[in-house]
């Protein structure tokens, strides 16, 4: 028989009702035959009534729900402009601006009005979601220029630039004695806070992507049956981390000549690339059509991915480099709208690798193994 703790359940049981309205207006202006002008903007509105759970740990083994529910409302509406400057200086190039706010809203976990107080065993927590956490602003700018013909096919290079403002992160951090009282703890105790917080400091995402799609209709037989599609991404980025020490230094000595100890916190912040962005991307798919037969092998590149920064590079936490391929293949039978599916997924079986950047000891290994999928789809 085991014991059932019913904490990390409450903490987690919340319900949120969204209401969401959003337009959009735009407009087009020609200059003559080689240029275009699309101006416009789109509006939302987003209003939320929450309901989630103020929980008290208690030194008990009562099977009790610790705590009560707590509500609150939110409510935020935005207009987010957006332009793009089209210019065709000849029939096979195409240069392409543009300019787009966009949002990034706060995960429902994050704004819920939960609050988890551990006042019973040090050291003391404090955990709790922020309803009043503002939404992420990015800014984005895209320069893409496009070649297009009979046998190039479709050619685009994509330059990007995007900044945020109000940046979300997850801080912890230690209250020491001297700082702003914690609500629900007394004043000459440390607690250990947990939350949600919107920072000012810069942060950016530039890179750029090449693309290419052709089919080679031009080639002897049976090259002229085969159809490519590739593309390439670079991403560099930057963010801002916060980092929080406590740390005890000497202010003094006693009369009788023993040392005086003080706690200090230092709150700081250190740069690094973004988590969960790889720098590199590759996707290639190769095809084959022969009347009523289509086939396609597929190549996924995914670059190393920071999952989790720390201030000490050897404890940054990444996702090692990986690539894959699939097989996806369709053939039309003599009634009408009726095909046979045959697709083929994770050929190369890779097993996805996590490390610490000073251990080489694999933190994470996740093996999802290969799949096949056979059908039959009637399109009518």
């Amino acid at each position: 028989m085991g014991w059932l703790d019913p904490r990390p359940s409450v903490a987690n049981d919340n319900s949120v009702k969204e209401n969401y309205y959003a337009g959009y207006t735009m407009g087009e202006l020609n200059f003559g035959k080689k240029v275009s002008l699309i101006p416009g903007f789109r509006y939302e509105n987003v209003n939320y009534d929450m309901y989630a759970w103020w929980i008290e740990r208690r030194l008990n083994e009562a099977l009790e729900i610790p705590g009560h529910d707590t509500t609150a409302t939110r409510q935020n509406d935005f207009i987010l402009p957006m332009v793009h400057l089209k210019v065709k200086p000849l029939d096979w190039f195409t240069i392409q601006l543009s300019y787009t706010k966009t949002l990034f809203r706060p995960n429902y976990n994050w704004i819920v009005p939960f609050e988890y107080i551990d006042d019973a065993l040090k050291p003391f927590q404090y955990e709790g979601g922020v309803p009043d956490l503002k939404v992420e602003k990015w800014d984005n700018i895209d320069l893409m220029l496009s070649f297009h013909n009979n046998k190039i096919g479709l050619l685009s290079i994509n330059g990007f630039y995007k900044t945020v403002k109000d940046k979300i992160w997850r801080r912890t951090w230690t209250r020491i004695v001297g700082d702003p009282v914690v609500p629900y703890f007394p004043a000459a105790e440390e607690v250990v806070v947990t939350s949600w917080y919107n920072h000012e400091h810069e942060t950016y995402v530039r890179g750029f992507e090449v693309e290419w799609q052709t089919n080679f209709w031009y080639l002897p037989k049976p090259l002229n049956f085969f159809t490519l599609t590739t593309n390439y991404s670079y991403i560099n980025n930057q963010a801002v981390y916060p980092d929080s020490r406590v740390f005890v230094v000497q202010t003094g000595v006693t009369d009788r000549g023993r040392p005086i100890f003080e706690k200090r916190r230092s709150d700081s912040t250190f740069t690094g690339p973004m988590t969960n962005q790889p720098s590199h991307l590759v996707n290639v798919s190769l095809g084959f059509g022969y009347k009523a037969f289509d086939i396609w092998l597929s190549f996924q590149y995914i670059g190393e991915i920071l999952t989790s920064k720390a201030s000490q590079p050897e404890y940054d936490r990444y996702k090692k480099e990986f690539y894959r391929f699939e097989l996806q293949s369709r053939l039309e039978l003599p009634i009408k709208g009726m095909e046979i599916l045959f697709n083929i997924a994770n050929i190369n079986n890779i097993i996805e690798a996590e490390y610490f950047r000073g251990d080489s000891r694999p933190a994470s290994l996740q093996a999802y193994g290969w799949t096949t999928d056979f059908g039959l789809r009637y399109i009518f």
